[in-house]
């Protein structure tokens, strides 16, 4: 269903529209296809590489120079207790912004959620918009006075960093071209293709973007860390990987981890499977004709739906699917092939390969780094277990995606700097 361009997107794809249509939401295959196409340079493996370095400062570097500085106020220099979910969101805004934007707005360094959180007011909209379609704005309003403004400060955000790089197009310093998605969708501006895209769809695009790959990738960063902390056997071997691999002072590439950190990689793999962040049914619809599925034919029109949390905890596909092993990718490679947590075939996600590298290339190096501990108050820890006798995970909220439901309470963390060695 999901591999074939067939089975087109169900129309309550239109909620996820940003102003206008855009490539996670829009029905047109042949438009989702032109738009990825677009944007497929910009989260390629080889340009990633070209810009690691970059993504490094305005990520895992900006990171740790925050939690060293908070670690340097304390008592003695030894220990700090941080929410690291509002540290993960802004650190991967930024990120996420360099590759949509060609700039970094280094939230992290100067402690900015405000922007943080219109995007998450607007995450909010767009879940009722998903669920309620037209009706969800004025239901909105009604409930959420506040949450317009918002809305529309992050819309206003985003637009002025197109109009800036429209004057910087127009300006003499424009010497050199940029290769972000930002670029890419204004050369299909107007370009007088088939598939040429408006100042909207522009504005549209960027947004889309940002929201996603901000909310994707720090809930799921967020969840990794929550598992492994819940599963201290898993945390104390992911550790032992890496600072037997790698001195304390090196900086762990890409490239490095994927070679030299296998078991680390088991543990984001296994988190994406348990807790993938977009656990949720993508709903497709039959196409002309008809179709047997596995063996039951179903009438053309009707909505097909695969649901990605049944098929990462399928008991045909995953044994003890309930509990967290990251052995089970050490066994067998190859299981990574079978996780959904970016969707799959043509409509999958464009920014997965940028989602794989910032997890290995934050949790090599801030496992080398930084020692981590469950405050002594927390609700969740390794001893209280849920029915199944599985560590309690931290109860989750969907917002268009899945994340903690009470984050300023759960997702906290004590953090002491690592003794060289």
């Amino acid at each position: 269903v999901l591999g074939s361009s067939e089975f087109l997107k169900h129309p309550i794809y239109d909620g996820l529209s940003v102003k206008v249509d855009v490539m996670s939401s829009t029905q047109s295959e042949d438009d989702a296809r032109a738009r990825h196409k677009r944007v497929d340079h910009v989260f390629s493996h080889s340009n990633l590489s070209k810009v690691e370095g970059f993504i490094a400062d305005h990520g895992v570097a900006a990171l740790f120079k925050k939690w060293d500085a908070t670690i340097d106020q304390t008592f003695k220099k030894q220990a700090v207790e941080v929410n690291y979910l509002s540290h993960f969101k802004m650190m991967v805004f930024d990120v996420v912004s360099a590759h949509v934007f060609g700039q970094s707005f280094d939230m992290l360094e100067n402690d900015q959620l405000k922007v943080i959180d219109w995007a998450s007011e607007y995450l909010s909209f767009v879940t009722v918009k998903f669920v309620l379609g037209c009706i969800a704005k004025p239901f909105y309003k009604l409930f959420r006075p506040g949450a317009n403004k918002s809305i529309r400060d992050f819309y206003a955000f985003t637009d002025q960093r197109i109009q800036e790089r429209r004057m910087y197009l127009q300006s003499e310093k424009a010497t050199k071209m940029p290769t972000d998605a930002l670029q890419s969708f204004l050369q299909a501006e107007n370009d007088g293709t088939r598939f040429s895209m408006t100042s909207t769809d522009v504005s549209a695009e960027a947004t889309a973007l940002l929201l996603a790959g901000m909310a994707t990738i720090s809930q799921t960063m967020c969840y990794v860390l929550h598992y492994m902390l819940l599963n201290p056997t898993v945390y104390r071997k992911a550790v032992a990987e890496v600072r037997s691999a790698f001195s304390h002072s090196h900086t762990v590439t890409y490239l490095e981890s994927k070679l030299h950190l296998p078991y680390i990689e088991a543990c984001i793999y296994e988190c994406l499977r348990i807790h993938a962040v977009s656990n949720t049914s993508l709903p497709r619809v039959v196409p002309t004709g008809g179709v047997f599925i596995q063996g039951h034919f179903i009438p053309q029109g009707a909505m097909v739906a695969v649901n990605l949390a049944g098929a990462n905890h399928h008991q045909e596909a995953w044994e003890n699917p309930r509990a967290f092993i990251p052995e089970r990718f050490i066994a067998d490679p190859d299981a990574k092939k079978n996780v959904f947590a970016f969707s799959f075939g043509p409509r999958s996600c464009p920014g997965r390969n940028l989602a794989i590298r910032e997890l290995l290339v934050l949790f090599s190096n801030m496992l080398k780094n930084y020692d981590f501990e469950i405050p002594k108050n927390s609700l969740f820890k390794p001893d209280v277990l849920d029915k199944h006798g599985n560590p309690q995970v931290m109860p989750s909220v969907q917002n268009l995606i899945f994340g903690p439901k009470y984050p300023d309470r759960d997702c906290r963390v004590i953090i002491r700097k690592a003794a060289k060695y």
